[in-house]
């Protein structure tokens, strides 16, 4: 399955930027209180790594959290160097967003590499967009939350067609409006000197898609 998302604008402000700018606009009607307005956090991680000889021994990046009829659902990236030196996907659920159960078949993919996910349903079909090893942002689909079947890397053109520039292209974050598949995407480029997540520079791109993937 091939998956061609053309773009639409960059964006030059970061990631923190976009964060920065919705907290600036809390109480604006542009983003209803709910969205940008929280309490305090929980005293303890409602869902945390197990700190064991385990598969999730430790948890990282982006979950994403879908509440549908029965209940809430919850997939999340887990990992154990000890084990192996990549990353995989696990799913739990709650009945109030609170108590979370792992899912006893954990995890849900033993290759590859999943993180950053966003999930998006039309129709049966759940549409998993996750960062992949080395930053690139791949898709897998689902019709059970459970079982989820790889369909390959993103292929991101410009307007004209073109592909854009090969490097890092993850942490996807999609939504579906008007029959239009939205993506925001992180670029990510080494500054010189030992990397770290401070020392590198990071902007959004937003692409679209008309239609569907």
């Amino acid at each position: 399955m091939r998956i061609v998302v053309s773009t639409a604008a960059v964006l030059v402000a970061s990631w923190a930027c976009f964060a920065s700018a919705l907290i600036l606009q809390r109480g604006d009607t542009v983003f209803p209180r709910e969205l940008v307005s929280f309490g305090p956090p929980s005293a303890a991680p409602l869902l945390a790594g197990t700190g064991g000889d385990t598969w999730d021994r430790k948890m990282r990046e982006r979950g994403w959290v879908m509440r549908e009829g029965d209940g809430w659902h919850l997939w999340y990236t887990g990992y154990n160097d000890a084990r192996s030196d990549s990353r995989f996907l696990g799913y739990a659920t709650s009945p109030d967003g609170l108590a979370w159960t792992r899912w006893p078949g954990n995890p849900l993919t033993t290759e590859g590499w999943v993180e950053d996910m966003s999930v998006v349903k039309q129709g049966g079909t759940y549409y998993m967009f996750a960062e992949g090893r080395d930053d690139i942002a791949h898709l897998l689909t689902s019709t059970d939350r459970v079982h989820w079947k790889e369909q390959g890397s993103l292929d991101i053109r410009q307007v004209d067609g073109r592909p854009i520039s090969a490097g890092p292209r993850g942490t996807p974050a999609v939504w579906l409006e008007n029959g239009t598949w939205w993506l925001f995407r992180c670029l990510c480029r080494d500054v010189e000197g030992p990397e770290s997540l401070d020392e590198r520079h990071r902007r959004a791109g937003s692409c679209a898609r008309p239609g569907g993937v």
